[in-house]
């Protein structure tokens, strides 16, 4: 009986290995070689990276794993980037991709805390408001150094920097500047900030919009001459100043 159970072990052992490694020589064969996902310190003076010992193929999901061996740098840890100037795809802990064709390294993200109002900012404008520490995924807010702009505007041909505020909203959202697409229209109290820090961006028109609906039918905005607080029809044509939050 012993003999028996030990055969049929055996037979079973060496059924599973074949099976096993035929499997992978048919992804092998069609081109769904293994691949890996490493994790780099990125500049950490210590803690170590977390390791996802898990073996993936093309189009499996990744789960992102968090800064579990406590990294520690001169700025804030923010999560990963599949690049090491913090510039790729980014995730946080918890997050999941679709694993491509080719091994995977993200790079542990850091976020600086030395910027003073009226330095340049990651994507080329002026830091205008510093919230203190990062939270919510941003401290600073950075504004471009000049008004929002398109050559062609539909809003007033011949005034390619006066705009509708529907038209202003999507303009900004869509704005690609300094290698950074996260531009928007700042709410009026981000509007408010601006005006109370205009002297570290530079100069400004008169009138700009906020992304903020008082009705249907109006938006608030400041007036830069005098700082007032003010209601604009969606329907004027008016300054848009894009700003970002990191």
């Amino acid at each position: 009986m012993k003999i028996r159970k030990m055969f049929i072990y055996c037979l079973f052992v060496l059924i599973f290995s074949s099976c096993e490694s035929g499997f992978e020589d048919i992804m092998d064969d069609a081109g769904m070689t293994t691949v890996t996902v490493v994790y780099s310190k990125n500049g950490a003076t210590s803690g170590e990276v977390p390791l996802d010992s898990s073996i993936y193929y093309p189009g499996d999901t990744v789960v992102v794993l968090g800064n579990t061996g406590s990294l520690v740098a001169s700025g804030s840890f923010i999560g990963w980037s599949t690049t090491s100037d913090g510039t790729g795809i980014c995730y946080t802990s918890g997050e999941q991709f679709i694993m491509p064709r080719a091994n995977v390294t993200l790079y542990a993200k850091w976020h600086s805390s030395d910027y003073a109002l009226g330095d340049t900012g990651p994507a080329g404008g002026k830091i205008f408001y510093d919230k203190g520490s990062y939270s919510d995924g941003w401290q600073y807010l950075e504004s471009a150094t000049a008004n929002l702009y398109e050559v062609d505007n539909p809003d007033q041909p011949g005034y390619p920097e006066l705009f509708k505020w529907a038209h202003a909203v999507q303009a900004c959202n869509d704005l690609v500047s300094g290698g950074y697409s996260d531009w928007y229209l700042p709410s009026q109290t981000e509007l408010v900030f601006l005006y109370n820090n205009r002297a570290s961006v530079g100069s400004f028109s008169v009138r700009y919009i906020s992304s903020t609906m008082s009705s249907p039918s109006q938006v608030y905005g400041v007036n830069f001459d005098t700082g007032a607080q003010i209601l604009l029809s969606v329907t004027y044509n008016e300054f848009a100043r894009p700003i970002r939050a990191f």
